[in-house]
């Protein structure tokens, strides 16, 4: 990661957000501090489930819940500005209000300014994985998705919402970072006089 952070603060105008499920981001923490001197970065980690069953299940072989919010509080300790992303939310696997509530708690006790959530997304090959491994691991969800999903990528509108309205947005949404990255005008370059 820090070969990325360097190319991006050589970037004049970058406006940075990096979301990421390992709390290895903690080993650049000074790159991100100089990138945070120049422009606005927020490091977002995404933290789908507290729930040991339900990240098992869902995110093997990838570091725990825990870890990620132990680096969140190492990152807003440190200055920098942090935010969660309650990525993917899962119907019938992690979509429970109580879930959601404790997630978000963890989240600002570890100083998030930051928290949103986003649906699961299954485009490409993601799809038939995912639906393999629930007909293997939780079929009784299986009819359940292919009717939220159909033929396409996205998830049925109304359950999109849903889900997204579990969580009330804290400080600006993810969406609205990636906006304002990509809405911001251009900074003007200064034109020689002679």
């Amino acid at each position: 990661m820090a070969e990325v952070l360097r190319a991006e603060l050589a970037r004049p105008s970058w406006k940075g957000e990096h979301v990421t499920r390992s709390p290895l981001l903690t080993r650049d923490i000074d790159l991100m501090l100089q990138i945070a001197e120049r422009t606005h970065f927020t490091a977002y980690l995404s933290v789908p489930t507290i729930d040991e069953r339900a990240w098992r299940e869902t995110e093997p072989r990838t570091p725990s819940p825990r870890a990620r919010l132990a680096a969140l509080e190492r990152l807003a300790d440190a200055g920098l500005d942090v935010g969660v992303v309650i990525a993917p939310l899962l119907p019938g696997i992690n979509d429970n209000a109580e879930q959601i509530e404790e997630i978000v708690r963890a989240a600002e006790d570890a100083g998030a300014e930051s928290i949103d959530a986003l649906p699961l997304h299954l485009r490409g090959a993601t799809k038939r994985v995912f639906l393999d491994w629930l007909r293997a691991t939780r079929p009784e969800l299986l009819p359940r998705y292919e009717a939220l999903y159909g033929d396409g990528s996205e998830m049925r509108r109304d359950e999109h919402q849903r889900l997204t309205q579990l969580v009330t947005p804290r400080g600006r949404t993810w969406e609205e970072r990636i906006r304002e990255r990509f809405d911001a005008p251009a900074e003007p370059s200064q034109l020689p006089l002679f």
